[in-house]
C-alpha cells in the first residue's frame, strides 16, 4: 500500500469543468446574469439532483414541482414577446363573439409567437432531462408540429390537397433551404 499512488483529481476537475460549461450554457440560454445566485444555485441544485438521481423537496430530479413552477414563472417572464400571450384568450373570444375572420386571424397569429417560443424552449428543456435520444425525438416532433395540426385540420375538412401541399412545401423547405444555409454557412467557415 505504501508505494500505491493516491487517487488522481483529474476525474474531479474534468467534472467541475463540464458542471461549468453546462451552468454556463443554461445561464446564456435563460438569460441568468452572472451575479444572479439564487438562480444559479437552483440550476446547480437540478443539476446536482439529475446526476444522482435524488428524490428532494417533495419531487424526483426529472419532477420537482417547486423548481418546475418557478422555472415555468421564469420562462413566461423572459421574454418581452410573452406579452403577446394574452392575445390567445382574445382569440377565443373573438371566435365566440364573431368579431370576424381579421381580427380572429390577428389575434391567433400574435399568440403563435410566444407559443412556438414556448414550446421550442420547453422541447429543449425536455431534451436535457430525458437524454438525447428521446430529446431529439421529441425535438424532430415538435419541430414540425404546425404542419402536423394543419394536416389533421385539413384531413377532417376533406382537404388532401392541402395536405400534400403542406407535406410537399415542408419537405422541400428541410432539403433545400436548411440544406442549402448549411453548405452556405460551412462554406464561409
Amino acid at each position: 500500500m505504501d508505494g500505491a499512488n493516491p487517487p488522481s483529481s483529474t476525474p474531479r476537475l474534468t467534472r467541475n469543468k463540464a458542471v461549468q460549461e453546462v451552468m454556463r450554457s443554461m445561464r446564456n440560454r435563460l438569460s441568468i446574469n452572472e451575479g444572479d445566485r439564487d438562480a444559479e444555485e437552483a440550476l446547480l441544485s437540478a443539476s446536482a439532483d439529475r446526476q444522482r438521481g435524488n428524490e428532494s423537496s417533495g419531487g424526483s430530479a426529472w419532477w420537482n414541482p417547486k423548481k418546475d413552477m418557478s422555472s415555468s414563472m421564469h420562462l413566461i417572464i423572459s421574454s418581452w414577446l410573452n406579452v403577446l400571450l394574452l392575445t390567445v384568450p382574445l382569440a377565443f373570444l373573438s371566435e365566440h363573439l364573431h368579431w370576424g375572420a381579421t381580427p380572429t386571424f390577428l389575434l391567433n397569429l400574435c399568440g403563435l409567437i410566444p407559443l412556438a417560443l414556448l414550446l421550442g424552449e420547453v422541447t429543449e428543456d425536455l431534451a436535457i432531462r430525458l437524454g438525447q435520444t428521446i430529446g431529439g425525438l421529441l425535438n424532430a416532433t415538435f419541430g414540425n408540429v404546425v404542419e402536423l395540426i394543419l394536416s389533421i385540420a385539413a384531413l377532417q375538412q376533406g382537404l388532401y390537397d392541402v395536405v400534400a401541399t403542406s407535406l410537399l412545401g415542408s419537405i422541400l423547405s428541410n432539403l433545400l433551404l436548411v440544406l442549402g444555409m448549411s453548405f452556405f454557412v460551412g462554406g464561409i467557415k
